[in-house]
């Protein structure tokens, strides 16, 4: 939901960003979320961007290690 939120140009929306943290809450490990979650912030600039980094990163970090197919 958040990604297609992201994609219609709410990236900055509150909501937006709710969205995906609630979806971390869930799953720490959501890389997918981790980087939408730093477009987020990163569409915010000035003392956001260092959050966005942070996320990037995560992503990045996660992203090597997730399988290719979600466990069943």
């Amino acid at each position: 939901m958040a990604e297609v939120l992201c994609q219609l140009g709410m990236k900055s929306s509150p909501s937006v960003r709710s969205l995906l943290t609630d979806a971390l809450k869930a799953d720490r490990a959501n890389h997918s979320a981790w980087y939408n979650l730093g477009l987020c912030y990163m569409s915010e600039g000035g003392k956001s961007d260092v959050e966005a980094f942070e996320c990037f990163q995560a992503a990045d970090r996660l992203e090597e290690s997730a399988p290719i197919e979600p466990f069943r």
